[in-house]
């Protein structure tokens, strides 16, 4: 197992983990004890239904895309949809936490169950390399089991070349679990007048899509 992480922002570089146990698999502290225990445990209890269920998809050779016609995962007002994905907003902000990046205040009243989830959008892309990979290990009785932590990325609209969306995930297996933190009008003006200097390194790593 890998959790990518790095010096800088993007977060690339990967720490090797024998369990998930390993203190290379965990944070800096960058979330207060009661934020990362009273109100958001129930949040990493529903990531890790949601893991399950797709590792389940995926023994079974399905498209781990299957995993957006599943109930509950098709319903973002049940509460497992909902707190799916305010796991994911809590990895974003604390990989943003992690490396110093400024975190809009719409993403922290989420994470702190002040309001529900917000612009947040999920994409499920597999990993071919990796599900050939593991499949031959499986095949030779090697439990084999890959997670690993996409650090944070910036991406910038196509046109306008400014910020649009912070981006984070998990690969599970051979599945790549990307969430994305959409900006809005005053986010991005708050971005492009107060924090020009993380703009301009972000620009050199980031993705324009």
């Amino acid at each position: 197992m890998a959790k990518f992480v790095g010096e800088d922002w993007s977060a690339q570089r990967p720490q090797y983990m024998n369990s998930p146990k390993s203190k290379n698999a965990k944070f800096q502290k960058s979330i207060c004890h009661r934020c990362n225990t009273n109100v958001s445990k129930h949040y990493d209890d529903a990531y890790s239904q949601f893991s399950e269920d797709l590792r389940a998809i995926m023994t079974d050779g399905a498209d781990p895309n299957e995993i957006v016609n599943m109930w509950p995962w098709n319903q973002p007002l049940s509460p497992l949809g909902k707190d799916y994905r305010k796991y994911f907003e809590k990895l974003i902000g604390c990989h943003a936490a992690e490396v110093g990046a400024p975190i809009p205040e719409a993403l922290s009243l989420s994470v702190a169950n002040v309001l529900w989830p917000v612009r947040t959008r999920a994409t499920i892309l597999c990993n071919e390399s990796w599900r050939l990979g593991i499949a031959e290990l499986r095949k030779s009785g090697d439990p084999f089991s890959h997670v690993a932590h996409h650090g944070l990325a910036v991406l910038f609209d196509r046109e306008t070349f400014g910020p649009k969306s912070y981006r984070s995930g998990i690969r599970i297996d051979w599945a790549d679990v990307y969430f994305e933190y959409e900006f809005d009008d005053e986010e991005v003006e708050e971005l492009c007048s107060d924090h020009i200097e993380f703009l301009d390194e972000a620009r050199s790593n980031a993705k324009i899509g």
